[in-house]
């Protein structure tokens, strides 16, 4: 599961200039394992000749600043699993003030954080609901899902994958989901070299290293 809530007001932030680390709790409905890092914050620095907000460009601790935090990034759970509207939907979108998914994570959130926000002189009660939590899902089920590193079909299954037509079309694939590094971005670029190589009978690049290219892409299936 991967969880964001959106802040009009990234207290967080802004209230208790927290810009980097993790923090995790089991103890409400809701589970927190989430980043102050891994979300997007424009921070407003001023106004410019038409009145329009001007943004840093960067974090900025105890700023005017607004933007998601990220909840929850682990396995899934059975609460956030509950939520989903649609097996054939991973993701869930919350923006209701009554929906209780929105209701639970900033319960969640403002309970583990109640003591440095009193310390810091703020009312923990006073905090706005997020106007918006995003929810996916991972789904194991079937041949060919998106798994974040899960991907256990083998490289065979990767081959089809990355022509799914079997030659029909000229329609490939290139995405770190199915690629030979599953999760993470450089799976994807293998992927597209191996369709280079295999599927359009490209030779190699030259500022490819040559051992990595025979070894990554060339002896993959």
């Amino acid at each position: 599961n991967k969880v964001y809530a959106y802040y009009a007001d990234a207290w967080w932030a802004s209230k208790l200039g927290m810009m980097e680390g993790t923090f995790s709790s089991r103890d409400y409905d809701a589970p927190l394992e989430g980043r102050y890092h891994d979300g997007p914050i424009k921070c407003v620095v001023g106004k410019d000749d038409d009145g329009q907000p001007v943004y840093s460009g960067v974090k900025v601790p105890f700023g005017n600043c607004s933007g998601a935090l990220e909840v929850y990034y682990s396995g899934g759970v059975s609460y956030y699993q509950a939520q989903m509207t649609d097996p054939r939907a991973p993701v869930t979108v919350s923006t209701a003030d009554d929906d209780a998914l929105k209701k639970d994570v900033h319960a969640a959130l403002v309970g583990f954080h109640a003591d440095l926000l009193s310390g810091a002189g703020v009312d923990p009660a006073a905090l706005e609901l997020p106007e918006t939590v995003v929810l996916s899902n991972w789904i194991a089920d079937g041949d060919f899902t998106p798994g974040i590193g899960r991907f256990t079909l083998g490289d065979d299954a990767r081959a089809v994958a990355r022509n799914p037509t079997n030659g029909e079309y000229n329609l490939f694939v290139a995405n770190q989901d199915y690629g030979y590094k599953s999760g993470w971005a450089n799976g994807g670029l293998l992927m597209a070299e191996k369709v280079l190589q295999a599927n359009l009978g490209l030779a190699p690049p030259a500022w490819l290293d040559a051992d990595y290219y025979a070894n990554k892409v060339v002896a993959v299936p």
